[in-house]
Protein backbone atom coordinates (compact mmCIF):
# COMPACT_ATOMS: atom_id res chain seq x y z
CA UNK A 1 0.00 0.00 0.00
CA UNK A 2 1.43 3.34 -1.02
CA UNK A 3 0.70 6.55 0.90
CA UNK A 4 1.76 10.10 0.12
CA UNK A 5 2.20 13.08 2.43
CA UNK A 6 0.81 15.99 0.47
CA UNK A 7 0.63 18.55 3.28
CA UNK A 8 2.14 19.02 6.73
CA UNK A 9 0.21 20.99 9.35
CA UNK A 10 2.68 23.69 10.32
CA UNK A 11 1.65 24.68 13.83
CA UNK A 12 1.30 21.20 15.33
CA UNK A 13 4.48 19.87 13.71
CA UNK A 14 6.47 22.94 14.73
CA UNK A 15 5.17 22.76 18.29
CA UNK A 16 6.18 19.11 18.70
CA UNK A 17 9.65 19.60 17.18
CA UNK A 18 10.25 22.72 19.31
CA UNK A 19 9.32 20.86 22.50
CA UNK A 20 11.61 17.97 21.60
CA UNK A 21 14.49 20.37 20.87
CA UNK A 22 13.91 22.16 24.17
CA UNK A 23 13.82 18.86 26.07
CA UNK A 24 17.11 17.73 24.53
CA UNK A 25 18.72 21.08 25.34
CA UNK A 26 17.93 20.74 29.05
CA UNK A 27 21.42 19.24 29.44
CA UNK A 28 22.67 22.77 28.71
CA UNK A 29 20.66 24.05 31.65
CA UNK A 30 22.33 21.56 33.96
CA UNK A 31 25.72 22.72 32.73
CA UNK A 32 24.60 26.35 33.18
CA UNK A 33 23.60 25.76 36.78
CA UNK A 34 27.02 24.23 37.52
CA UNK A 35 28.82 27.12 35.78
CA UNK A 36 26.71 29.66 37.67
CA UNK A 37 27.47 28.03 41.02
CA UNK A 38 31.18 28.00 40.21
CA UNK A 39 31.02 31.67 39.13
CA UNK A 40 29.78 32.75 42.55
CA UNK A 41 33.06 31.61 44.12
CA UNK A 42 35.37 33.22 41.53
CA UNK A 43 37.22 36.51 42.06
CA UNK A 44 35.36 39.65 40.97
CA UNK A 45 37.27 40.15 37.68
CA UNK A 46 36.42 36.62 36.48
CA UNK A 47 32.96 36.33 38.03
CA UNK A 48 30.82 38.32 35.59
CA UNK A 49 31.92 36.73 32.29
CA UNK A 50 31.52 33.23 33.75
CA UNK A 51 28.20 34.14 35.35
CA UNK A 52 26.95 35.48 32.02
CA UNK A 53 27.97 32.27 30.30
CA UNK A 54 26.16 30.22 32.94
CA UNK A 55 22.98 32.22 32.53
CA UNK A 56 23.22 31.83 28.76
CA UNK A 57 23.41 28.04 29.16
CA UNK A 58 20.39 28.10 31.47
CA UNK A 59 18.38 30.02 28.86
CA UNK A 60 19.31 27.69 25.94
CA UNK A 61 16.14 25.55 26.18
CA UNK A 62 13.96 28.64 25.80
CA UNK A 63 16.06 29.79 22.85
CA UNK A 64 15.84 26.33 21.26
CA UNK A 65 12.07 26.31 21.78
CA UNK A 66 11.56 29.63 19.98
CA UNK A 67 14.07 29.08 17.18
CA UNK A 68 12.99 25.46 16.68
CA UNK A 69 9.36 26.52 16.28
CA UNK A 70 10.15 29.32 13.83
CA UNK A 71 12.45 27.26 11.61
CA UNK A 72 10.18 24.20 11.59
CA UNK A 73 7.26 26.43 10.64
CA UNK A 74 9.29 27.72 7.68
CA UNK A 75 10.30 24.18 6.69
CA UNK A 76 6.66 22.98 6.78
CA UNK A 77 5.59 25.94 4.68
CA UNK A 78 8.31 25.23 2.10
CA UNK A 79 7.44 21.53 2.03
CA UNK A 80 3.79 22.34 1.38
CA UNK A 81 4.78 24.62 -1.51
CA UNK A 82 7.04 22.00 -3.07
CA UNK A 83 4.63 19.10 -2.48
CA UNK A 84 1.89 20.85 -4.47
CA UNK A 85 4.11 21.06 -7.54
CA UNK A 86 6.17 17.88 -7.30
CA UNK A 87 4.05 15.55 -5.22
CA UNK A 88 4.61 14.63 -1.62
CA UNK A 89 6.86 12.10 0.06
CA UNK A 90 5.70 8.57 -0.72
CA UNK A 91 5.79 5.62 1.63
CA UNK A 92 5.16 1.96 0.95
CA UNK A 93 3.35 0.11 3.72
CA UNK A 94 2.67 -3.55 4.15
CA UNK A 95 0.18 -5.20 6.43
CA UNK A 96 1.89 -7.29 9.07
CA UNK A 97 0.27 -9.89 11.21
Amino acid sequence: MQKEIISIEGHQTSKVIAYVMAAFSLIFSAIGVIITIVAVFLPAEAKWPVLGMGIMYILFPLLYLVIGYIFMRIICWLYNLVAVKSGGIRFNFTESV
